[in-house]
């Protein structure tokens, strides 16, 4: 758990648990793991090609954050991989954002 506590087990909770066992489960020396201003990345175009054109993999686990990280693939042609959350990806409200803001 990531939190002691909380000690529930929700959304947010299984999210970063999750997120850290997959993180833990790849050897330190194949994966480098760096965090982007999400609030920059959608205003300022230089910045978002930079972190981007050096980005193998986006970990999205905000449903409806996932579909900016579409929208910045094929806006500048690029081929990172995005990785979500898969519950919160069946969410209708979240697949009804994604649809509408569609590239």
């Amino acid at each position: 758990m990531t939190d002691p506590l909380l000690t529930q087990k929700d959304g947010v909770n299984l999210a970063h648990e999750n997120i850290a066992t997959l993180l833990r489960g790849v050897g330190k020396e194949q994966l480098l793991v760096r965090f982007h201003d999400f609030n920059r990345i959608l205003t300022d175009q230089g910045y978002a090609l930079d972190v981007l054109s050096n980005t193998d993999c986006v970990v999205s686990n905000v449903g409806p954050h996932a579909h900016y990280y579409f929208y910045l693939r094929e806006r500048f042609d690029l081929d990172f991989r995005i990785l979500r959350d898969v519950r919160t990806a069946i969410w209708s409200s979240y697949l009804l954002q994604e649809h509408l803001c569609r590239p």
